[in-house]
């Protein structure tokens, strides 16, 4: 138990990553099948779609290092910042890395919460497949989560419409994440 402890305060908390740090998470990603299976579709296929998101500004990511080793990050997707009836919200993502699952998600998420809300984000929602047993559990119990609903058109898994279950950081903002979520599927149908 000691040795993980110091290995959890040994953690650095990256707001900045390098593209070395970057090309290190996304490789851990790529290596993780039992993580990457629950991938949407719209997840970048390669390393210079996935990188280009954070460089634009389009996403924006927090990565957790142990010395040159990534343990996992979160980052912000489809923020928005301009909708006059709102305040700013944004989705969020996590990978964590295997060996870092069963204390990363709890120690870290509370930084993740005050840095996201120093961006401007304190609003955020959350959705993966409806099957994904260890990220729904995590949502809820780790992370706190509230429960919005199963929407079954949700994104592509595989060329496949798929079931994904969202949620809300916020049990006030579950009005907010539906109406979201309805737009993104409608979005979705519509193309």
């Amino acid at each position: 138990m000691r040795e993980q402890v110091q290995n959890q305060t040994m953690l650095r908390c990256v707001t900045n990553p390098s593209d070395t740090e970057l090309w290190t998470w996304w490789e851990t990603m790529q290596d993780d099948s039992a993580g990457r299976q629950w991938f949407s579709d719209a997840f970048p296929k390669t390393y210079a779609d996935f990188v280009a998101r954070f460089v634009s500004g389009m996403e924006r990511c927090i990565l957790f290092c142990d010395g040159d080793q990534v343990a996992g990050g979160y980052w912000l997707h489809d923020m928005v910042d301009a909708d006059p009836d709102y305040p700013p919200y944004a989705w969020v993502r996590a990978h964590v890395a295997p060996a870092y699952r069963s204390h990363l998600m709890a120690e870290a998420w509370p930084v993740v919460c005050s840095i996201f809300e120093q961006w401007g984000y304190r609003h955020l929602f959350a959705a993966t497949h409806v099957d994904n047993k260890p990220a729904l559990a995590c949502l809820t119990k780790t992370m706190q989560f509230t429960w919005v609903g199963d929407y079954p058109d949700f994104c592509f898994f595989d060329g496949k419409l798929g079931a994904c279950t969202v949620y809300s950081r916020y049990a006030e903002d579950v009005g907010l994440a539906m109406r979201d979520a309805k737009l993104r599927t409608e979005h979705l149908l519509a193309a």
